[in-house]
């Protein structure tokens, strides 16, 4: 879920017209529904389902599933807005 978060952001973040971008905050109702062992082969779907930018906070909802379609771990991501440094 944390690479799902990071892949999300990294497309954009050295946009050069961009003045602030998310940062992990943490998860809110993470559950782990099943274990997943050594060896599953597990899929991520991760959307964005709520951004408010004038409280600087966005949601994602995670699902994962293994590889007999099992849903094992869900919850949402809390992403907070960060201002981007300009270079000098």
């Amino acid at each position: 879920m944390s690479t799902a978060s990071t892949r999300s952001i990294e497309h954009v973040i050295h946009k050069e017209n961009l003045s602030d971008f998310p940062v992990s905050s943490g998860y809110d109702k993470l559950r782990f529904l099943k274990p997943v062992a050594l060896g599953d082969t597990i899929t991520v779907i991760y959307e964005v389902i709520r951004i408010d930018k004038k409280k600087g906070r966005g949601i994602a909802e995670n699902e994962v599933f293994n590889q007999r379609d099992e849903l094992v771990p869900v919850g949402e991501r809390v992403m907070r807005w960060a201002k981007k440094l300009k270079g000098e």
